[in-house]
């Protein structure tokens, strides 16, 4: 325990650590941090991913240096995006890439000063493949839109039911990956489908029924649905989220998409009667182009999600070889129109960056009653929470960095990643500043005046003694002379 006779305590450099802040007990205590040097202070990225997403990496830098910095993101060895750090700045930086793998891959971010290496740092990223999902394609017409989609779901795996308006009540049918499902109703289809896909014209000439129960659908976060614009949209259930203007000027223009963080740009499209989606504060935009209007953008309906676009004619990245562009595209419309299912199981290991030799706290949440997990080959203890039964932590201590595998009764493989001491140390000292700050001035009042102790002292009795003969003497010399 710490020793009472200390009365007020001075902190330098970037703090205590959370075990050293246990043994001040209720010290008041002043804190004199130093400042950062010149390095990165900030970071984030998804650490998980979905193959077709943007790997984005951000955060903050601190150059302390007289001339500019470089900050490099390397995938295996090789630049793929970069940004240059002005002197005497604390520059907030965004890098991306996209992805060509899946499974587990570290990333590094690379400072450069010159022709040296100032700082590196690990970034490990795991990509799966995820679920493939059942997808409803609905055409009101015969066109390359809806015949190179239905081609490149198959390709990538998709279950695919395809029924496309050839004539009055004729339709034609096809599927992929999957089995040929009712011919009649679409009801059965669009309680069998993840996300259905179908342009504006289509959907306005579906059944009040059927535009009930996939309205019910989406409301309820059982199907997710994407809607190619074919004209302004008619009144229909999605009509309040997104509204369209009409581009001015030639008939035929083209437009360059990029992300909604403007961040990559995309291959040029030549669009016939060109129209964007208005700006709105209840949807978020997916796809912009050079001028910052929306082409495709996704909102809440309900429990579920609508995605809604401009582009008609996405096929043509297909025709000019930008096989890239084209599965970026519809990979993010269908990921973002695609249901969120609650996983059986989550994982969460704190603190941020897990240290070798250090103490992390696994946390999961989880239907089993007293689950067991084990990381590599040792065993976790667990404690339930009391508040949250179905949440149980416990700790592991990482003796070497790199992915660890934490496995649980079932045999799946919940992976995560343990750094070196030497790995993002000034993000790690940055953390430990912001701490201590909050901490001492949560003491302020406390540091600005000492702090006093109460302390027991027994009191000889003969004094009571005395007292009691002086009280009993007054009682008898006033009766007496009464």
């Amino acid at each position: 325990s710490a020793n009472k006779a200390i009365r007020h305590i001075h902190i330098f450099g970037y703090g205590l650590s959370a075990e050293e802040k246990k043994a001040i007990n209720d010290h008041a205590f002043t804190f004199h941090p130093t400042r950062l040097p010149t390095g990165i202070s900030g970071v984030n990225w998804q650490h998980k991913m979905y193959a077709g997403e943007k790997l984005i990496v951000q955060g903050t830098i601190n150059n302390l240096e007289r001339k500019p910095l470089k900050l490099v993101l390397s995938a295996f060895g090789i630049s793929v995006d970069s940004s240059n750090v002005q002197p005497n700045t604390d520059f907030k930086f965004q890098l991306s890439t996209q992805p060509k793998h899946v499974g587990r891959a570290v990333y590094s971010l690379i400072v450069i000063n010159g022709k040296d290496t100032i700082e590196q740092g690990p970034i490990p990223v795991e990509i799966e493949q995820g679920k493939k999902l059942s997808i409803l394609l609905l055409a009101s017409a015969p066109g390359f839109e809806n015949k190179f989609l239905k081609n490149w779901l198959g390709e990538n795996g998709y279950e695919v039911s395809s029924r496309t308006l050839i004539s009055k009540n004729k339709y034609a049918k096809d599927f992929q990956n999957t089995e040929e499902g009712n011919s009649g109703s679409l009801t059965p289809a669009f309680n069998n489908a993840d996300v259905v896909v179908t342009d504006a014209s289509q959907l306005n000439t579906l059944s009040n029924h059927e535009v009930s129960t996939l309205q019910s659908r989406v409301k309820n976060n059982q199907t997710g649905l994407v809607i190619i614009a074919t004209g302004a949209p008619a009144r229909s259930f999605y009509s309040g989220l997104f509204g369209v203007t009409k581009i001015g000027g030639n008939v035929q223009q083209q437009i360059q998409l990029s992300t909604a963080d403007t961040s990559s740009l995309m291959a040029p499209l030549t669009k016939d009667y060109p129209m964007y989606i208005n700006a709105s504060n209840i949807t978020q935009p997916l796809k912009k182009d050079k001028q910052d209007r929306v082409h495709a953008s996704v909102g809440l309906y309900g429990l579920g999600k609508l995605v809604f676009t401009t582009i008609s004619n996405s096929f043509s990245w297909k025709l000019s070889g930008n096989e890239k562009d084209y599965s970026a595209f519809w990979t993010t419309l269908i990921n973002a129109a695609s249901p969120t299912k609650e996983a059986d199981e989550t994982w969460s290991v704190y603190p941020s960056f897990p240290t070798v030799n250090e103490p992390a706290t696994i946390v999961i949440s989880t239907q089993n009653k007293l689950p067991k997990i084990n990381v590599s080959v040792a065993s976790v203890p667990l404690i339930q929470n009391t508040f949250l039964p179905g949440t149980w932590s416990g700790l592991y201590w990482p003796t070497a960095s790199g992915w660890q595998a934490g496995i649980n009764p079932n045999g799946k493989i919940n992976y995560w990643y343990a750094y070196a001491k030497k790995d993002w140390q000034f993000v790690k000292a940055s953390e430990r500043l912001n701490a201590n700050k909050i901490l001492a001035a949560s003491q302020k009042e406390f540091s600005s005046s000492p702090i006093s102790h109460s302390q027991k002292t027994e009191v000889p009795k003969i004094y009571f003694y005395i007292l009691l003969l002086i009280a009993c003497g007054y009682l008898w010399l006033e009766s007496k002379f009464q």
